[in-house]
């Protein structure tokens, strides 16, 4: 009984001296909410056209910290998440499917078969690609309002 009352006391202590930082995007004209929490990986685009990734930390009420370079919340021009999973995906399947190709292209060489297994591999693979990259959704300065909320 006492582990568990000890587990209990760390699990509630830890829990409520946690901080819980977060950016809130509100879609413009809606109640829509998005939250980024910290150390979320992202994407950001200033104003100057200048890409960030990394990891996202707060400074204060009005800065915030990725990959150890200050963007001023007002400089914000667009934000998405680049989640790891992406990352990983496109260059697994980039590279089976090059070896994949590779591998099928010395035997259909040698027969002279069509190469049409070899096209519809690389072409179902780049085009899943391609449009899991436009589904990654993007928060436009425009559309969207941006408030860092700090839980001190």
């Amino acid at each position: 009984m006492k582990p568990l009352m000890l587990v209990a006391f760390l699990f509630v202590s830890i829990a409520s001296f946690s901080q819980n930082n977060y950016l809130e995007i509100t879609k413009i004209g809606s109640e829509k909410t998005k939250v980024f929490k910290e150390n979320n990986r992202v994407i950001i685009t200033d104003k100057n056209g200048n890409k960030i990734k990394g990891r996202l930390n707060f400074m204060d009420a009005s800065n915030l910290i990725v990959n150890e370079n200050q963007v001023t919340i007002t400089n914000i021009a667009e934000i998405k998440r680049n989640q790891l999973f992406y990352s990983i995906s496109y260059i697994t399947l980039g590279s089976l499917s090059i070896l994949t190709a590779g591998v099928l292209v010395l035997p259909l060489l040698i027969t002279q078969a069509s190469l049409f297994p070899i096209v519809a591999i690389l072409g179902g693979t780049y085009t899943y690609i391609f449009t899991t990259s436009l589904l990654k959704k993007k928060f436009d300065s425009d559309k969207w309002s941006f408030k860092i909320v700090l839980d001190e």
